[in-house]
């Protein structure tokens, strides 16, 4: 089983459940609280020269919010991207999924 179906059979068995996810990009913190519905992997799309637009991503899709503590506003699209850059390791330990990629670091947590 390679890692990135590792971490799909982890997200899928946590369908329909609100999970946690925190980012941490260099000194940036972000926290999200998505319910999960549906997986997807994204392979293929286009690098126009762009760093910022992913090669590969995973995407979780179901309502969420972001939490920044006053207004958290809605999640665009109902879907939260993880975009996959380079190398990328995950880790599914429990009720818990770490992945590391080039760029941030995620935990996501089952509530």
């Amino acid at each position: 089983m390679s890692q990135l179906d590792e971490i799909t059979a982890w997200l899928d068995s946590h369908k329909g459940q609100t999970l946690q996810i925190e980012k941490r990009e260099q000194e940036d913190l972000d926290l999200t609280s998505i319910r999960l519905e549906q997986v997807s992997f994204r392979d293929g799309i286009p690098n126009r020269g762009d760093e910022y637009i992913p090669r590969r991503e995973l995407v979780l899709h179901g309502s969420g919010t972001i939490l920044n503590g006053d207004e958290n506003p809605p999640l665009p699209q109902d879907q939260y991207e993880i975009p996959l850059l380079g190398q990328w390791h995950g880790t599914p330990q429990g009720e818990a999924l770490q992945l590391v990629t080039e760029r941030a670091t995620y935990q996501i947590r089952a509530e």
